[in-house]
Parts: structure tokens; C-alpha cells; sequence
């Protein structure tokens, strides 16, 4: 079977944890998502093309998230030597987030891992520097028992 993914060479491939998908990182500035199911089928299968259309941004590293058995989101990281900038998309080539817009860190992602069960990407700068981004938790003691009273300083 021959696949042709583009004009433009691949610069990586990344296969999803339930071994349905695979995506192609081109030098094109798209990254496509391949259906593997239909492709051993034997059927001619159009990708999904993800990609910054405004900036056109050239991609460093693109995977699927590992959180979940089904591998439902698409993480890829901007080629740029002064923007930290990660991009999420979900399997229907909808943007749903893009990490590092409005952080006042510049310094180019080249690469990331993302833990495996929770919500946490570490990604590595072209400086050499590791970022980690994860989700804010605020605790909220007084839901789980009503009579909890919250204090801002200690009292006696």
C-alpha cells in the first residue's frame, strides 16, 4: 500500500495509543490525521488536515493525547524561534486551545511529552529550558462539609 501524504517531505509520524489513527507532520505546515482502519481496508481515504491557517505556522513535534484510550485531541507545537505556542485540536479539526498565547515566554517549543493519565505537558524550549503547563486546581473546602468555615489568616 502507498500513501501519498502531500507534496512536501514527512517530518515525523505518530501513531494513537489505540492503534486506529496515525498523523504525518509535513514540511507543508499541515499536520494530517490517517485513518488506519480504512487505509488496511483498501479504501482511498482523505485526511484530516490541521493547521494554523492565519499564521501559517510551521509545526516542531505533533501527537495524540494519551489521556484516553481513544485518543480524542491532537497536541502540535509551532516551529518559532521566539513564540511558546501548543496547539490543541480535536479529532474534527476544530482549535480548541492554544497554550503559550498571552504568556510573556519567548522561547520556541521544540518538543513535548504528555503524562500519561493526568492533564499535565511538559514541553522543552529551544533554550533548553523545560515548561510545564497542567490545570489549576482551586480547592474548595467548604463543599464538603457546610460547616467548614474558610479563614484568610489564622485566628485563635
Amino acid at each position: 500500500m502507498y500513501l501519498s501524504a502531500g507534496a512536501s517531505a514527512i517530518k515525523s509520524l505518530s501513531i494513537s495509543r489505540d492503534g486506529k489513527c496515525f498523523l504525518a507532520n509535513s514540511a507543508d505546515r499541515v499536520i494530517r490525521a490517517y485513518s488506519l482502519e480504512r487505509l488496511a481496508a483498501g479504501d482511498r481515504v482523505q485526511p484530516r488536515e490541521l493547521q494554523d491557517v492565519v499564521n501559517r505556522m510551521q509545526w516542531a513535534h505533533a501527537c495524540f493525547s494519551p489521556g484516553a484510550a481513544d485518543s480524542e485531541h491532537v497536541i502540535g507545537t509551532a516551529n518559532s524561534a521566539t513564540d511558546h505556542h501548543v496547539y490543541i485540536w480535536d479529532m474534527h479539526g476544530h482549535l480548541i486551545k492554544i497554550l503559550g498565547q498571552g504568556e510573556k515566554v519567548k522561547d520556541g517549543a521544540l518538543w513535548f511529552a504528555c503524562h500519561p493519565a493526568r492533564p499535565i505537558l511538559a514541553a522543552c524550549s529551544r533554550s533548553g529550558a523545560i515548561y510545564i503547563w497542567t490545570k489549576r486546581y482551586s480547592e474548595n473546602w467548604s463543599a464538603f462539609a457546610p460547616d467548614f468555615k474558610e479563614l484568610e489568616e489564622n485566628e485563635e
